[in-house]
């Protein structure tokens, strides 16, 4: 514990500030990247090893372009906060010797962007002043759409019966529902039509597969877009007969 007394006799205690990001919407460490159009989230902690009230006033400094979004109610309940400037927050030490704030920001597009937060005054003499500023690095990836390997609904394709498959589908690692999906198949030389069904996050193909065609090869497509992603997979499989 670092604490000492100020020059005119009242106790002091560190205080400090760390910055964890970027974390998911229950507070845990995210674990896929972050993508552009999407907002991020960032803690803020603030600490003491003093006892009772603890009051803190601290700035958060962003990169050209990040924009902050607020009020956003997160999974874990905490509501994220918009104020930047003479941010002044207090609590009781003696229940918690830190005090957690959420921040929601959107970054402008790809790139790594540095946020930093500072804390500006304490309530009593702050004991050191080398923990009074910390920095997240965030790195941000070009949005991108995925597909998943299809999974068949009924087993394999039969000739004479339909054939059903899902497919997961995700914008930077979250399930979406895509724009628009096309599901394409031929055997051969003869194209087949597909039915297409969306959900967020699955899309699912049907196909007719004509008498005749045991033992053949069926060949899927599926394609999705979304504004001006687009993202398309093939896939093979051998038709049994009745």
């Amino acid at each position: 514990m670092c604490s000492s007394t100020g020059a005119a006799g009242t106790a002091a205690s560190d205080y400090g500030v760390r910055l964890v990001g970027p974390v998911a919407a229950t507070g845990a460490p995210l674990h896929t990247s972050v993508t552009t159009g999407r907002p991020f989230y960032v803690r803020l902690e603030l600490f003491t090893d003093g006892a009772g009230a603890a009051a803190v006033t601290y700035d958060v400094d962003l990169p050209t372009g990040v924009g902050v979004r607020a009020p956003v109610r997160l999974a874990a309940g905490a509501v994220t906060s918009g104020c930047l400037r003479a941010c002044t927050v207090g609590w009781n030490a003696t229940r918690s010797r830190r005090l957690s704030l959420y921040y929601a920001l959107v970054p402008p597009g790809p790139g790594a962007f540095v946020v930093q937060s500072s804390i500006v005054s304490t309530d009593r003499p702050d004991a050191r002043a080398s923990d009074n500023t910390a920095t997240a690095t965030i790195v941000v990836v070009p949005a991108r759409l995925t597909l998943g390997r299809p999974v068949p609904v009924d087993g394999a394709p039969v000739a004479g019966r339909p054939f059903a498959v899902t497919v997961a589908v995700r914008r930077g690692g979250v399930p979406i529902r895509p724009r628009r999906a096309a599901c394409g198949a031929a055997i051969g030389g003869r194209s087949l039509a597909g039915v297409v069904s969306l959900t967020r996050g699955t899309i699912g193909c049907s196909w007719s597969i004509p008498n005749g065609t045991g033992r053949r090869t069926l060949r899927t497509t599926v394609s999705a877009s979304e504004g001006t992603l687009r993202v398309a997979g093939s896939w093979l499989y051998s038709i049994r007969a009745r």
